[in-house]
């Protein structure tokens, strides 16, 4: 069954077709209330493309919040980055890949 997401009908890529009331977090496997987080998430294109493709994961509030303001979390997001490239470059180009994100992570 496919889910309707906060943002997209489009599951995640890296947590499958997981609805927010059963959601768990991508990084501490922690259950309740998650924040959708977009992994190419710094402008409204990158959000876009992301919502298009899956590419974004469940966090508690207070993972999200630290993903966005530690040198941790700053290496957490290269990591996922690096993941969803390589996910999607199982069925694309990376020609395709940098086309559409203007820089691989890999």
């Amino acid at each position: 069954m496919s889910y309707k997401y906060r943002y997209t009908n489009i599951p995640s890529v890296l947590q499958g077709d997981v609805p927010e009331w059963e959601s768990r977090s991508y990084l501490s496997d922690r259950k309740g209330q998650c924040d959708f987080h977009h992994i190419f998430g710094q402008t409204k294109y990158n959000r876009k493309l992301s919502e298009q493709y899956g590419f974004w994961v469940w966090l508690t509030r207070e993972e999200h919040m630290k993903l966005h303001g530690t040198p941790e979390g700053i290496q957490f997001g290269i990591t996922l980055k690096q993941e969803c490239q390589q996910i999607f470059e199982l069925n694309h180009s990376r020609e395709m890949w940098m086309r559409l994100f203007k820089k691989s992570y890999l």
